[in-house]
């Protein structure tokens, strides 16, 4: 505790595990308030991000999961965020932190319960269903995002799925070959836009193929533009850090497309 010069005290605690690894949580407790910023995230009652898109190291879940209960612990009145209004009445702040909790934790467990069964990643992320209580606010982070960061804590990079991961050769180095057996670029790129709109994702794998081998061809350019599109239409204008990536490779998209003519 540290005394201001008006005789308040102030407490600061350490929350390690939130938006960013050396976040801090001022602590009022006179006013048995607290600041917290972006902690939880810039969106109040949205998934925390533990990993962002633009590039940052992972937080901890089981880290998040115990600064909650510390914050909880403290029986608020007052929380103030990064962003929008304060939160006023500890009924309020402990509906809404608790109900975040219970979704980071329903998606902790569910991940590892699949880890234990064995399951592949790709799996866990894709059974991954929220119950519909824990539906949390549209924000900047999809829930298979957090699956990855659990695992990812828990086993670190190597996934234990193909030897090729143990090599600093990537899948691309190969990528010419399958594109010249399917038939060329443009014909694997035709093979892309038929998964559209139905199968947005299977359609980008193909179609980042393509690109890679034939980066300069207006008629591969143009279906990844049309892959870009149908992927941002499926987010449904959920995830913003999903939508500010993608909004920014059809930016990219265009460019390269009027760079053809």
């Amino acid at each position: 505790m540290t005394r201001s010069s008006s005789s308040r005290f102030i407490r600061l605690i350490s929350i390690s595990a939130g938006e960013t690894i050396d976040s801090l949580a001022i602590w009022l407790p006179a006013e048995k308030a607290v600041f917290t910023g972006n902690w939880a995230g810039a969106i109040h009652r949205a998934l925390p991000n533990f990993y962002t898109p633009r590039g940052d190291r992972d937080r901890s879940i089981p880290g998040w999961l115990a600064d909650c209960d510390k914050l909880l612990a403290l029986e608020p009145e007052l929380l103030i965020t990064g962003h929008e209004q304060p939160i006023v009445g500890n009924a309020q702040i402990a509906a809404d932190l608790g109900k975040v909790r219970a979704a980071v934790q329903f998606i902790h467990d569910h991940t590892l319960a699949g880890m234990v069964a064995g399951t592949d990643l790709p799996t866990i992320q894709q059974t991954l269903r929220l119950p519909a209580e824990l539906e949390p606010r549209d924000g900047r982070c999809e829930p298979h995002w957090i699956a990855r960061s659990v695992w990812e804590e828990y086993t670190g990079w190597f996934r234990h799925e193909r030897t090729s991961e143990l090599y600093a050769m990537p899948q691309s180095a190969v990528w010419p070959e399958l594109v010249d057996m399917a038939g060329g670029a443009e014909k694997l790129a035709e093979k892309a836009r038929a998964h559209l709109p139905a199968e947005p994702v299977k359609a980008l794998h193909l179609i980042e193929m393509a690109v890679g081998v034939a980066p300069a061809s207006r008629p591969v350019r143009e279906v990844e533009l049309a892959v870009y599109e149908a992927l941002l239409e499926a987010t449904g204008g959920r995830a913003f850090d999903l939508i500010g990536w993608l909004e920014g490779r059809i930016a990219t998209t265009e460019a390269a497309l009027a760079e053809a003519g």
